[in-house]
């Protein structure tokens, strides 16, 4: 039997807490737990972002799985909002309604289990890779740095503001057809280092127009763009937002942005006070929910080859980790406290490192929903899932039916996070072909889905190739 993360399953108390019900406080729409399947790029369109009759039967394969597996709130993968500018070359790109038929047969396959079906809806700004974007566009001229060795990234230019209020529009058009076809909801992208947190990240945005320079300028995209989506689709729809723990610091080149800079009592950066600004703002603009998550190109990508990239999900032997996140084994714990204390209505999703069953019950326990929003205490409302349901889908079932103490531990590999990467993605294409899952770079070895995930990265890695000869 493969080992788990863990020392023991759930009470029946902890169980039900995890198996009640969450309201969302805008839409009204309830989800039927606090699992929420965190968003993971499937690679499953077509190379020019479309879905053709297979990829829509991948994705609902796929898609299935995790809802017959227990997560009520499910997010997809990346799906952009211009086909023309991509995260990856097999991105889903919703600008119209030409796959709305087989946008329907995605969202049904996760209705049919009771869950919720909502679009994280992308546009990646300049982080998108060399080959695909000859031409990207970015809040300023900022160009990517510190990538990996076998990533490029081309200059960006700035966006004008008609650019900017024709991107608004272009959200806003993904998330009604979305809606037409079913989904559930949409949440922005304003994380890891993609366009909307490129206008929010100072060291990114450094225009001095009305989308510049003071917080409420560069929160004015994501708060243009939510507006006009909740004008523009049904009362009940779900509008949401992933926020990162790392968009929020100083400007390059500040004179105190160094190690030895002040922090404050609970070992946050005073300047992720802006992120909890930011969180207030679009809570009075009808956000449901906020998931906490972290890291970009330029924060993790030099070290994907070596492993050095990743947050060290092994928390209890971190002794730089504190109390609480250690107990909560999630690594942007501390980030999510100061956000959910701020906030009296928007929910919270916590994604990010959790393995054991205890610790996932322990992040909504706290104190009770309403107290500690009325005594301005933390409250996590949601876990969010993500490479521990690429091993096993049906993780939150038997972690609410008390069968488990815990996550799959994955084996350790010398390529570090990268091979996490190839295995996780290697098990989204098994699951969209009707496979199980494995657990091991070895049973994963000789399997097509396998190579087919990494064709995308062997295109980035080629092309950085090309870039350093001259090609």
């Amino acid at each position: 039997m493969p080992n788990r993360s863990g020392s023991r399953a759930l009470t029946p108390a902890e169980q039900q807490l995890l198996a009640q019900p969450l309201t969302l406080p805008f839409s009204g729409r309830v989800i039927k737990n606090r699992f929420c399947k965190a968003a993971l790029s499937e690679s499953l369109a077509r190379a020019d972002g479309q879905i053709d009759h297979s990829h829509t039967n991948s994705l609902v394969n796929l898609y299935e799985a995790w809802a017959e597996g227990g997560s009520g709130l499910i997010l997809t993968g990346n799906i952009m909002v211009d086909r023309l500018h991509r995260e990856m070359e097999h991105n889903v790109a919703v600008e119209d309604e030409r796959d709305i038929g087989r946008l329907k047969l995605w969202a049904g396959a996760v209705h049919k289990h009771g869950a919720a079906l909502v679009a994280q809806i992308s546009h990646p700004g300049r982080q998108s890779h060399g080959h695909l974007t000859k031409n990207p566009v970015a809040p300023s001229a900022v160009p990517v740095s510190n990538f990996h060795p076998f990533m490029t990234f081309a200059a960006p230019r700035a966006l004008t503001e008609p650019e900017i209020k024709g991107l608004v529009q272009s959200f806003t058009a993904t998330a009604v057809v979305l809606s037409n076809a079913g989904f559930d909801g949409i949440e922005l992208h304003a994380a890891h280092g993609y366009l909307i947190s490129q206008f929010l990240n100072p060291r990114t945005n450094i225009r001095t127009d009305s989308y510049g320079g003071s917080l409420e300028n560069r929160a004015r995209f994501i708060s243009e763009i939510v507006q006009s989506i909740r004008a523009a689709t049904p009362a009940n729809f779900i509008v949401g937002v992933k926020l990162n723990s790392v968009d929020f610091g100083r400007r390059r080149g500040d004179s105190d942005n160094n190690s030895n800079k002040e922090e404050s009592d609970n070992g946050v950066d005073k300047d992720l006070e802006e992120a909890v600004q930011v969180s207030v703002m679009l809570e009075n603009l009808g956000v449901d929910f906020i998931e906490i998550s972290g890291g970009s190109y330029e924060s993790f990508a030099a070290g994907l080859l070596d492993g050095k990239g990743v947050p060290n999900t092994d928390a209890a032997s971190d002794p730089t980790r504190s109390a609480r996140t250690r107990q909560r084994e999630a690594h942007f714990a501390v980030f999510a406290d100061k956000i959910s204390s701020a906030l009296t209505k928007t929910k919270v999703v916590l994604t990010g490192g959790f393995l054991s069953a205890v610790a996932m019950a322990d992040a909504v326990k706290g104190e009770e929903g309403k107290e500690a929003v009325a005594n301005g205490k933390s409250h996590i409302d949601m876990v969010g899932l993500g490479r521990t349901i690429c091993q096993e889908p049906d993780l939150p079932n038997k972690v609410m039916n008390g069968s488990v103490t815990g996550a799959l531990i994955m084996p350790q590999t010398p390529g570090g996070f990268m091979d996490i990467v190839f295995l996780c993605g290697g098990n989204l294409h098994r699951m969209a072909a009707k496979k199980a899952p494995v657990i091991s770079l070895g049973g994963m070895l000789f399997s097509r889905a396998h190579y087919g995930y990494g064709f995308d990265y062997t295109k980035v890695g080629v092309h950085k190739i090309k870039t350093l000869v001259g090609c």
